[in-house]
């Protein structure tokens, strides 16, 4: 249910679109979405219907001079909007600028991505649920942990994700420390950041996960953290309490859990996955660890061991470089395809 409105002003209707179409198809954007091109028919609009969030082109604002009556309406008036939108961003053609005390400033050829980050983040006050209306019941979460180290985790977490994602959408998380193409999504903030808003404001998070999220090649993903003691210091409740009150709003079909040995804990975040796939390798003493990982998380919570899935990878050995092209290049894209069968 959408319990919002972005109105997009600007009289470039190639470029209106095309930001609009961005906003629409994000996944937990569910927000109307109207543009305008005409000057009048975005005027008589707003005076009928109240906008959450405006963007307008700064070469439609003019100076604050009353409105001469039955004049043709070449300009908008900022102080004008006020009383008509909650949330103004002016899309600025040059450096941006503080040109008003009650306007956002954000620089207009930039990509929409990062358009939607800096929206998304400067909201004066959160709408919470209105942003994503999930169903926890239909969002599958799937862990990946393995005790052994260099055992494939991360690289299986990902080609899931990705292989996930083609035909649902799909967030890819990890608690482990960034690097590469999972150290950023475009902006600078990371799962640290959102940890940090969701422990002060919890009902923040819908928009700041809308704010913080990336993309790789299909899924998305929230970008990793940078130091180690950003998770290993943080609450493990705290942590699995992030994961399913994401699961609870957004509209993901699927989210995919990278889990490290950071965490202090890693019980609470495998207890909220349905299935959690465990790359092991077949020397003695991998076996052995293996063993008695499982013998710990039994006796926490004996039903944990049931939703182990044991898997042996393929050896890979992705380059550094454009690491998401090759993991799709690599025995493992096949691998995952076949497990993907036994997993939906």
């Amino acid at each position: 249910m959408n319990q919002g409105l972005i109105a997009i002003m600007d009289l470039d209707e190639i470029y209106a679109k095309k930001l609009s179409d961005y906003f629409r198809f994000q996944q937990g954007i569910c927000y109307d979405i109207v543009t305008f091109t005409d000057i009048d028919i975005f005027m008589q609009f707003i005076k009928k219907q109240f906008v959450d969030i405006l963007l307008i082109d700064e070469m439609i604002l003019g100076d604050d001079k009353p409105l001469i009556p039955l004049e043709p309406i070449t300009s908008i008036q900022l102080n004008s909007l006020k009383s008509f939108c909650r949330d103004i961003f002016i899309l600025s053609h040059g450096l941006p600028s503080p040109l008003s005390t009650f306007a956002y400033i954000v620089y207009k050829f930039q990509s929409a991505r990062d358009i939607l980050h800096y929206v998304m983040s400067s909201l004066t006050i959160d709408v919470g649920p209105s942003i994503m209306m999930g169903n926890a019941i239909h969002t599958k979460i799937y862990g990946v942990y393995s005790p052994i180290k260099r055992s494939g985790r991360t690289s299986l977490s990902v080609v899931l994700s990705e292989l996930l994602a083609l035909s649902s959408p799909t967030l890819f998380i990890s608690f482990d420390v960034g690097f590469g193409a999972l150290e950023t999504g475009g902006n600078q903030s990371t799962l640290t950041d959102l940890l940090y808003y969701y422990t002060q404001s919890p009902e923040s998070l819908a928009s700041r996960l809308a704010s913080i999220t990336g993309s790789l090649a299909s899924a998305d993903f929230i970008p990793q953290v940078k130091i180690p003691m950003d998770i290993s210091q943080a609450d493990p409740a705290t942590l699995s309490e992030l994961v399913t009150s994401i699961q609870m709003l957004s509209t993901y079909s699927f989210i995919i859990l990278d889990i490290s040995d950071l965490p202090a804990d890693v019980a609470p975040l495998l207890k909220v996955c349905q299935t959690i796939y465990s790359p092991v390798l077949n020397d003695s003493l991998s076996l052995s660890k293996l063993s008695s990982f499982k013998q710990y998380i039994e006796s926490i919570d004996s039903s944990l061991p049931q939703k182990f899935m044991d898997i042996s990878l393929p050896e890979i050995s992705p380059s550094t470089n454009d690491y998401i092209h090759n993991l799709m290049d690599s025995p493992l894209f096949d691998y995952c395809k076949n497990l993907l069968k036994e997993m939906i």
